[in-house]
Formats: structure tokens, sequence, C-alpha cells
């Protein structure tokens, strides 16, 4: 079920879903799980103004290295309106990467 985001200018619809067409992510314990792929909808004044998908490897480039280990290790679990960065002119997503059923 997508999750609806409301910022006072845009309404954001934000679904993940289990990709097959994604290279199949192992976890530390052998388990096989489907690799998300996130698609953000944003709407204003009931026009489409943003469809994007996104994959984990979108975010590689953003990745520091103290942090490249956990990065490489886990697989993009959700995303979500950051409210409190966001106006009127630019909208910001947080990308929660980590382990199968966390995040």
């Amino acid at each position: 079920m997508p999750r609806v985001a409301r910022h006072p200018a845009h309404w954001c619809q934000i679904l993940t879903s289990a990709d097959e067409t994604l290279p199949v992510f192992v976890d530390n314990q052998e388990q096989e799980f489907y690799q998300n792929r996130v698609t953000i909808r944003v709407t204003r004044d009931g026009q489409e103004v943003i469809s994007r998908s996104f994959v984990k490897d979108d975010f590689s480039k953003y990745c520091v290295a103290s942090t490249r280990q956990d990065f490489d290790a886990g697989m993009l679990n959700g995303m979500s309106l950051n409210s409190e960065a966001s106006d009127a002119g630019r909208l910001c997503f947080w990308a929660v990467v980590g382990w199968c059923g966390e995040g």
C-alpha cells in the first residue's frame, strides 16, 4: 500500500515494491530477497509534476566512506518525505538502506 505525504503545496505518493528484475539480495543468513524499487509521484494542484523510480544504486554516490560497508551490505528499504527540509520550491526525501525487515 502506498504511503501518502502532504506538503502544503504538494501531495506525495511513495510506493515501495519488490522488483524481480533486479539482482536478488542475499542477507548475512543466506536468505534471498527481491530488491526494492521505490516510486515517488508528486502532484501539485491536481497535476502530476514528478514520477520517478529509485533503486539502491541511485544513492551510491551519496554514501560516505565511513558507511560504505553498511550501504553495500544492505538494501533499499524505502523512502520518505523530509518535510522539515522541504519548501514550496524544493521537496527533499530520505532514502533508507539497511537489512531486510528494517527501516
